[in-house]
């Protein structure tokens, strides 16, 4: 259960377990957790949104993903080459007068900020506001955990059983052998038949992907209700610098919490690394820099950043394709937000109703292509995405690069302050650039084909992005070098081999070289997993469920804290408090935390300041 700290000093006895974040890693472990009889503490930076309706109602999910109340502001790099992330019109700055700019050419004096890159600060992360997409990844990058850790554990049949336990399955008959019916995420086939004006889009998808053996998913996508686990929750507010409520007056007061087992970090693939190099954790010559004391020289912390590419080709038709036509966005009055409270109707679906699974010729082994489509305009993530993207005549095919060669992005401390936001740089393309590329390339033939077979009243399609002069493989490859984003990063902290010196985590989600302390979140996936990352990682926390299970029967309440060397891990509950977490180290193995938190209220309601010092 997370308990409220608010107002009260806590004793070391109160918790086993403390965990740093409430998203898909750290939010069912709780749970799980807690439902076998541990004392468990939940510390989310924001507060809950569940009655929020945006999170509620399927279509709005964009737009979710954009409300200050739960929205934390990253700013990211896509390239080291200035030059080159000049050319993405999706660069962000900040102007003169205080306001923000996106495109390339921007007012005199401006500040360049990033490209905006779309995450969450409330009860459940970044699962929040997600697509209400629902994929499994494929069973080579379980096998692949396996292969390099030595641990079978990790074989996709044994993952595949996780699976099913956290499955509630609603499209199938129960008994079906790979699904499960009993569990907390709820999965269905989306009903997208109230938007059938895009129809002529997604007959001419069937047609080509016939055509060309490619898998097609039609008019069914899969939905799921990622708020299904639900633990005590607690208000928040904005201290971390992330938060466009931010208060730079708010220092905090500092409450203790004490945790005898472990402590878990599940604060994602930005946070996370940022949480453990503040502590100590992480590249000697990067905490050295910054003033910070080397607890454990651990190079692979912040570093091999990942993320699927993507890359939007947006078409107009002749006629209206848009399902949410009529519809005003939830204001006033909004007849399609009445119609989905009293039957469903277009604001039931997430506005995605076809998907091609396609594999190109560069692929390794499995399907590299995962091409979903919609009626809206959305090349990309920028301030005001939602509101562009909304097009009643537009359709985009978004082309997603499953399992990209690029590992070589990077997440560093911007300073020892635990406020700020960390430096993240993708560094696109800077390994397997050329098979990549080929791929993405490929990807947007397959949409421009597509488009040319649409019949009927909506044909011809008029191609807005990239637009009829990119037109050769040469020039659309540079278009998506120039223009492509992403939004599943992951693998800051991987696991992997022991003879591996960037390997972060043992296969058991273990620091290494730190003792009673985990990491439970995207951070830990060596590659990144699939297209949509969201169920994998419920899966990573059932994993991590049944090996703490399996841990925690081997440590010794019992003991006496002797021979012990600390680690202070400063966090932040969702009061504002400032969580000290000491994480004391016996010689043989046991762990004793303690945690110490502070509470300061700034204005508004939100993110908060975490940090691991």
């Amino acid at each position: 259960m997370a308990v409220d700290l608010k107002g009260q000093e806590t004793r070391g006895e109160d918790y086993e377990y403390i965990i740093v974040g409430s998203g898909p890693g750290g939010g069912p472990l709780a749970a799980n957790l807690a439902r076998h009889g541990h004392k468990v503490l939940l510390l989310e930076a924001g507060d809950d949104q569940g009655q929020n309706i945006k999170e509620k109602v399927p279509a709005m999910f964009a737009a979710f993903e954009e409300d200050p109340v739960e929205r934390w502001d990253f700013f990211v790099k896509h390239y080291a080459d200035e030059s080159q992330q000049a050319k993405d019109p999706k660069l962000t700055w900040e102007t003169p007068d205080g306001g923000v700019f996106t495109g390339i050419d921007p007012p005199a004096g401006s500040k360049q900020l990033g490209v905006w890159y779309p995450r969450a600060g409330t009860l459940g992360g970044c699962a929040a506001h997600n697509g209400l997409v629902a994929v499994l990844p494929p069973n080579s990058d379980w096998d692949h955990i396996a292969n390099i850790t030595g641990d079978s554990s990790w074989r996709s049949q044994e993952v595949r059983r996780l699976f099913k336990r956290l499955e509630r399955c609603q499209y199938l008959a129960e008994g079906h052998p790979a699904h499960g019916f009993d569990g907390w995420l709820e999965t269905n086939l989306a009903d997208n038949s109230s938007l059938e004006a895009a129809e002529p889009v997604i007959k001419a998808a069937v047609a080509v992907s016939n055509d060309e053996h490619t898998h097609n998913d039609g008019r069914d996508g899969l939905i799921r209700d990622i708020n299904g686990f639900n633990p005590e929750r607690r208000d928040g507010q904005s201290i971390y610098k992330a938060d466009p409520r931010f208060n730079e007056n708010n220092p905090g007061i500092k409450k203790r919490a004490f945790a005898t087992k472990e402590v878990i970090v599940a604060c994602g693939v930005f946070n996370t690394p940022q949480l453990l190099k503040l502590s100590g954790i992480g590249p000697a010559v990067e905490l050295e820099s910054l003033g910070i004391d080397v607890v454990v020289d651990l190079p692979g912390v912040g570093n091999n950043l990942q993320d699927n590419y993507e890359f939007g080709v947006v078409a107009q038709a002749q006629t209206v394709l848009s399902g949410f036509n009529g519809g005003t966005g939830l204001t006033a009055g909004d007849p399609l937000f009445k119609q989905w409270v009293a039957s469903g109707g277009p604001y039931a679906s997430n506005g995605i109703p076809a998907t091609v699974l396609h594999t190109s010729s560069v692929a390794e082994s499995d399907p590299d292509l995962m091409i979903f489509g919609g009626a809206l305009n959305f090349t990309g993530f920028f301030p005001g995405f939602s509101q562009a993207a909304f097009a009643l005549n537009d359709f985009t095919w978004d082309i997603l690069k499953i399992r990209p060669r690029n590992t070589s992005g990077t997440v560093e401390l911007r300073s020892a302050d635990p406020r700020d936001v960390p430096i993240i740089n993708f560094n696109y393309f800077n390994e397997g650039a050329k098979d990549d590329l080929e791929a993405m390339y490929e990807g947007v033939e397959l949409a421009r084909r597509i488009y040319k077979r649409v019949t009927g009243p909506a044909a011809p399609l008029n191609e807005i992005a990239p637009g009829k002069t990119v037109h050769t493989k040469t020039q659309i490859k540079q278009s998506v070098k120039n223009e492509a984003f992403g939004h599943h990063a992951s693998c800051t902290c991987a696991i992997g081999a022991d003879d591996d010196r960037m390997a972060c985590l043992d296969s058991r989600f273990r620091v290494r070289g730190v003792r009673g302390l985990r990491v439970v979140d995207a951070s830990s996936f060596p590659r990144v997993p699939g297209a949509f990352p969201t169920l994998a990682i419920c899966i990573l926390s059932e994993k991590a469920t049944d090996v703490i299970l399996e841990d925690s029967i081997q440590l010794n309440d019992d003991k006496v804290l002797e021979g012990v060397r600390e680690l202070e891990v400063l966090v932040e509950d969702a009061f504002d408090n400032k969580i000290v977490v000491e994480q004391a180290h016996l010689e043989d193995g046991w762990g004793l935390t303690k945690a110490s938190s502070s509470n300061g209220r700034a204005n508004g309601n939100g993110a908060k300041r975490r940090r691991i010092d």
